[in-house]
């Protein structure tokens, strides 16, 4: 049986291939994040559900938040590289999905796949020069009894 625990440890593990990223030290209160070296990610999990089904098998939804930050070097920086990094952010999540879709979470005897990604507007905090972009995704996971 996989928890949330062991997905959310996996997701780790692949948001950061697909990033290149470090990890964010911390994720509830992400303003004491230190922003001075460039990119970090973060995972956090947001709940799950059962889906209703046959009685041999629990199939849920877990849900995930993936954070992504980085930084733009100077308050005298155009509006068009700002725009061009937060789409490079962006576009950063796909490659995240790519890679969680493929490896069904390196947890291929319990994961069944993303079945949805939703990719937020991204957030410009000029005080820190940092730009955070969030998304959600649902693993749907099938945990025989």
């Amino acid at each position: 049986m996989s928890s949330t625990a062991d997905i959310k440890a996996q997701l780790d593990i692949l948001v950061g291939e697909a990033t290149g990223f470090a990890m964010l030290a911390h994720l509830l209160r992400i303003e004491k994040n230190s922003f001075s070296e460039g990119g970090k990610f973060g995972v956090l999990p947001r709940g799950s559900r059962e889906i209703p089904g046959n009685t041999l098998n629990i199939t849920k939804d877990f849900v995930f938040s993936v954070i992504l930050t980085d930084t733009y070097i100077s308050a005298s920086v155009s509006d068009s590289a700002i725009l061009g990094k937060m789409i490079a952010l962006t576009d950063k999540f796909e490659a995240i999905y790519t890679k969680i879709a493929k490896t069904k979470c390196n947890l291929p005897s319990v994961v069944l796949g993303v079945s949805t990604f939703d990719v937020f507007e991204a957030i410009l905090v000029e005080e820190e020069k940092t730009i955070i972009v969030e998304g959600n995704l649902t693993i749907k996971v099938r945990i025989s009894l």
